[in-house]
């Protein structure tokens, strides 16, 4: 049943190749055909079927993956799935997805986000960061790792640690100024 819905799938996708999209796609370093629009309409069609989003992965081919991280459960993946999954994914529009709508979306997020941040290759760091970027916007005032791991240890007793992300004043800032507040004007003192 399943190897029929990838197939019927495959053959859908490409009905709806360009040739042109493909040209357009191809300057940015991507290799799909397909309009991302019609994607996103097959993938409403589709609903969530993680099953087929696994068998899509395991096509190669750039449309069904995009098309699999729009259709897939992002809770439902193994970190090393996840981590397996990201490294297979050299497009930039694949990987860009996949980061996007289903890693971070995964419960294994932070700890994928520390072990890709100090990876060698560059494109897999760059999903550590991307990673990081959602944590400090959502979780600003969660603890950093690294005060965490100390807590952890016991290593954190009576020291104050460096000023949480917003509390540094930036230049041409008032000092009395809290971050994102107007400025004083002289004549408002």
């Amino acid at each position: 049943m399943a190897e029929t819905a990838v197939a019927e799938v495959m053959a859908e996708l490409a009905e709806l190749e360009d040739p042109k999209a493909r040209e357009v796609n191809e300057k940015r370093g991507d290799d799909h055909a397909v309009n991302l629009s019609k994607l996103r309409a097959v993938a409403k069609r589709l609903k969530t079927q993680q099953d087929l989003a696994r068998e899509l992965w395991k096509t190669d081919d750039s449309s069904a993956r995009l098309l699999a991280t729009l259709i897939c459960r992002p809770k439902a993946f193994e970190r090393d799935e996840l981590d397996a999954m990201l490294r297979e994914s050299r497009t930039p529009k694949v990987h860009d997805w996949l980061v996007n709508y289903v890693v971070k979306k995964s419960p294994h997020s932070e700890e994928l986000r520390l072990a890709w941040l100090d990876d060698a290759d560059p494109v897999i760091a760059s999903a550590g960061w991307a990673l990081t970027i959602e944590r400090v916007m959502r979780k600003p005032d969660g603890p950093r790792p690294r005060q965490a791991a100390r807590r952890h240890r016991g290593g954190d007793e009576g020291r104050a640690g460096p000023p949480a992300v917003g509390d540094e004043r930036l230049p041409g800032q008032h000092r009395d100024q809290a971050r994102g507040a107007p400025r004083p004007r002289d004549r408002d003192r």
